[in-house]
């Protein structure tokens, strides 16, 4: 069970992870652009690995798992944690359009 104090640290670790979220959406729209213009990503992807590594270092923090954080983001109505879920699946979809134009490359 979370307890208040608990639940309050997680959540600032949620938090963290959705602003890393969405600088990661930032890196992927970039890359993107990069690979319509026919320019080199690699540096591109070092920074997404590198924000992908924080991520992974706030879920072993914090002990999340993605059931915890689902239900974090059920039991507040805050803002932030309800464009969460929004901002995965764009992150996804993108990282799909992506990964097409690299193979198309």
């Amino acid at each position: 069970m979370i307890t208040i104090k608990g639940s309050k640290n997680k959540l600032e670790g949620l938090f963290k992870q959705i602003d890393l979220y969405q600088d990661l959406l930032e890196l992927i729209k970039e890359e993107k652009q990069f690979l319509e213009e026919k320019k080199d990503t690699t540096e591109l992807k070092e920074k997404q690995r590198e924000v992908r590594d924080e991520i992974k270092k706030i879920d072993l923090e914090y002990d999340f798992d993605q059931s915890e954080k689902l239900s974090l983001i059920s039991k507040n109505n805050i803002d932030k944690l309800n464009k969460f879920k929004p901002l995965l699946k764009e992150l996804y979809e993108l990282e799909q359009k992506t990964k097409k134009l690299a193979v198309n490359s």
